[in-house]
Formats: C-alpha cells, structure tokens, sequence
C-alpha cells in the first residue's frame, strides 16, 4: 500500500517497433534486425543477426529433377549433368508463397521451371534459365498464376 498522499504511478504504454538492415562490416552476418522498444523516454535495442548459418538454413542445393513443396524458399541448381527441371505446385495451394531459382554452373544445360497444370508463369507454361548466376523470383497470391518479379 503507498505512503499516505502518494498516488502509484502506472507503467506508460510500450510500443515496439522494427528496422531492417544490412551489416555491410560484418562478414559474418548478412543482415541485421533491429528491435526498438521504447517505454516512458526510455529506448532499449535488441539486435538480432541473420548469419550464415541461418540462410544456409533457406537455401536448397539442386542437381536433379525436383518437385517443390512449402518446404523450399530458395533453389542453388547446378546443371553441370544435365538440364534440371523444377515443377511447381498449384498456384491456388498457396498464398504469398515466393520461391527463388538461381542457376549457379556455367554449363549450357538449362533449368526448366515447369507450372502445375493449367497454372501459368508470367502467361507461360513453363520458364527456362541458360545463363550462369541468372535467376528468378516467382510468386503467387493464390490465384492459378505465378509472377516473376
């Protein structure tokens, strides 16, 4: 109970806030997340940092025909043995899914992104990457469609 006359102040209201960010002096890390709290003029940063590791976590090594799934984010496909063909799964199965394909041999096999069904990519059946380091951002909004972005 207070002192007699003295009223118990009330914690002011937090707010949270996030910022992104690159570390470009950290070898070791490839971004930087910041998050802000700030109570009553007071501001304490937590940084989190996305390392290596963790991305090595998000990126698929490829060297033969594959079937995606919600599993995979981003595709590391090597052709140096022949043309690789990726199939997609039915746009409509999924919302806001991204997936990213990057050619990483110099041979002249292609990777061969093929759509589900009747599911286009960019009004295509399919989309064919040649060239080493070459790549695509694909998406769906859930609709029978993907978008390279």
């Amino acid at each position: 109970m207070p002192a007699r006359g003295l009223i118990p102040k009330r914690a002011p209201p937090r707010e949270h806030r996030h910022t992104h960010g690159i570390n470009e002096h950290d070898s070791v890390a490839t971004g930087v997340q910041l998050d802000e709290l700030v109570s009553g003029g007071e501001t304490t940063l937590h940084k989190h940092i996305v390392t290596e590791d963790l991305l090595a976590g998000l990126v698929t090594e490829v060297t033969a025909d594959l079937v995606l799934t919600d599993a995979y984010y981003i595709l590391a496909v090597d052709c140096s043995q022949g043309a690789v063909r990726i199939y997609l799964p039915a746009a409509n199965a999924y919302t806001n899914k991204t997936y990213v394909i990057k050619k990483m041999d110099a041979s002249t096999n292609p990777v061969i992104v093929i759509a589900a069904g009747n599911d286009e990519i960019d009004g295509q059946v399919q989309f064919i990457i040649n060239d080493q380091y070459n790549a695509m951002e694909i998406r769906t909004a859930g609709s029978a469609d993907w978008l390279n972005i």
